[in-house]
């Protein structure tokens, strides 16, 4: 159930956003086709089959949600920057643009 991600340090913080939301995408490639397997399936004659598609859907969503915290031991306060980052670009893109320093 516990990771570990090494990386270098990334180049801007916008670099970082996306490699934070990279381990919210490898929780969710898990939990979807499990949970529709629960949902249209059900559950199966072995057992172990029912541990790992409980364990691939209920727990990646607690584990989803546990690391999108905002605070610090989680990346959630990495990856909630991204919204800002790309606003503040967007910005930054349009005052180029009015002033004629863009096209």
């Amino acid at each position: 159930i516990h990771g570990l991600c090494l990386y270098e340090t990334p180049y801007s913080p916008y670099e970082d956003s996306i490699i934070a939301w990279g381990g919210i995408l490898g929780q969710l490639i898990l939990f979807i086709p499990a949970t529709a397997t629960l949902v249209f399936v059900g559950n199966f004659s072995v057992g172990v089959l029912n541990v790992l598609l409980v364990m691939f859907s209920y727990i990646n969503a607690t584990i989803m949600i546990t690391i999108l915290t905002p605070s610090a031991p989680f990346d959630g306060k990495k990856a909630w920057r991204l919204p800002r980052i790309l606003l503040k670009a967007k910005w930054t893109m349009y005052q180029l643009k009015r002033k004629k320093i863009l096209r």
